[in-house]
């Protein structure tokens, strides 16, 4: 079923122009099923096209728009009165009083909710966060059962950049996730010539995935991302749900296979590419590269840097962890698949006792204690060890030091065993 609306448009006018041309001329605005409708303001248009379920329109101008026109065939007095406050050299502006009355006139002649806003003539340094807040304050009047239909033809460049902004913050800062997904339209002018409409969603498409690409990326939030691969390329959305999970649920000893399946998918791309895919490729396939190594605790000990890089202290340590457990496993070279856990702890323990680099041996202690200490939810546990857990202040300062004593080990785990019999 299809939802309804709510038209996002602008109001523009810059009268000093040309004093003998119309601020808007007339149109034939053809749209994508070849129907026809003549206007010289395209959110009229889009109205009167009957082509979208419109069920409310906000309008967004400046004091000294045209806002007279909106009225001046159904109501002249007030088309003259507005005219005469938003003309001339130092306009005062449409007052609120008269933007009222814009909006009940629209209201009954497009039989539907209508809303306008007239903000500063200008977007400075000074009052841009003021008319965020302003548009902010327009989109929530959107409902949540409502889809945006956002129309840039018209007005100054800045409020569109506006309105961009606006939405991604309310939807964002606010949770309203019916704000995340926009249609774009726009009227092309042609003077003597059909004016063609053009349907842009694919624009905000591309904001979407910059989205949710950086949030996997970044933070191992792949779902939106993996849902909008779905139907492009479902190897690779399959690929990066799986990485997903097993960073968010600390399955880090599952990490490899997914990085396996997501170096197939990276070479088994549609065919033809589309081009937004191909940019997004080159990206995953610089991430995957980050985190290749030929050993497990390779793998671990490079996840474990970028966690830390993307301020994931956590999840970095526990990572650190585990990268050391399979280094002192691979070193006596056992699985841990055979083991116990008390198999597990009884060898870590002995290997850190003989090791006879004793700073080495603290440092080693202290990424197993930090590890233990979060996955405890910080409750204090009895330790019979000589390493403390890194205090959480000092989680990151901390990190990069003991991260590169694990790197030659992790390269080669049997060095463990030879410095603890050197």
């Amino acid at each position: 079923m299809t939802k309804p609306i709510t038209l996002l448009s602008f109001l523009g006018g810059n009268r000093g122009k040309d004093s003998k041309r119309p601020v808007y001329e007339q149109a034939n605005y053809r749209f994508p099923d070849g129907s026809e409708v003549c206007s010289d303001y395209f959110a009229e248009a889009i109205v009167r096209s009957g082509q979208f379920q419109l069920k409310q329109v906000l309008l967004l101008g400046t004091r000294t728009s045209v806002w007279e026109r909106l009225v001046q065939e159904v109501d002249l007095d007030l088309a003259s009165a507005i005219l005469e406050r938003t003309d001339g050299d130092t306009p005062a502006g449409v007052t609120d009083e008269q933007l009222h009355q814009v909006e009940h006139l629209l209201a009954e002649q497009w039989r539907m909710e209508v809303h306008a806003y007239a903000g500063e003539l200008a977007i400075n340094e000074s009052n841009a966060l003021d008319e965020l807040v302003a548009y902010d304050a327009m989109l929530a009047k959107i409902p949540d059962s409502h889809e945006v239909l956002f129309d840039f033809t018209h007005g100054f460049r800045s409020l569109a950049m506006l309105l961009t902004v606006a939405l991604r913050f309310r939807g964002a800062i606010h949770q309203q996730h019916h704000l995340r997904t926009v249609r774009l339209i726009y009227g092309e002018f042609n003077r003597d010539a059909p004016s063609p409409v053009h349907v842009l969603d694919d624009l905000w498409k591309g904001l979407q995935v910059s989205q949710a690409a950086q949030l996997f990326l970044e933070k191992f939030a792949g779902e939106e991302l993996a849902e909008m691969l779905e139907l492009d390329w479902p190897v690779g959305a399959k690929a990066i749900r799986k990485l997903s999970e097993r960073v968010q649920s600390n399955l880090f000893l599952e990490f490899e296979e997914p990085l396996r399946q997501l170096h197939n998918a990276l070479n088994n791309l549609p065919q033809p590419c589309p081009d937004w895919l191909a940019m997004l490729a080159h990206a995953l396939e610089r991430f995957h590269h980050r985190l290749t190594a030929p050993t497990l605790s390779g793998i671990l000990l490079r996840l474990a840097e970028l966690l830390m890089e993307h301020h994931l202290a956590g999840q970095a340590y526990t990572a650190l962890d585990e990268a050391l457990t399979e280094i002192v496993l691979m070193a006596h070279g056992k699985e841990s698949r055979n083991l116990t856990d008390d198999d597990r702890r009884q060898l870590f323990r002995e290997t850190m006792e003989q090791l006879p680099d004793r700073r080495l041996a603290h440092q080693l202690w202290r990424i197993h204690n930090t590890r233990n200490t979060v996955a405890h939810a910080g409750r204090k546990i009895h330790r019979d060890n000589p390493g403390n857990a890194v205090a959480p202040g000092r989680f990151l300062h901390e990190f990069h030091g003991l991260a590169e004593r694990l790197r030659p080990l992790a390269k080669n785990p049997r060095k463990l065993l030879e410095d603890r019999w050197r």
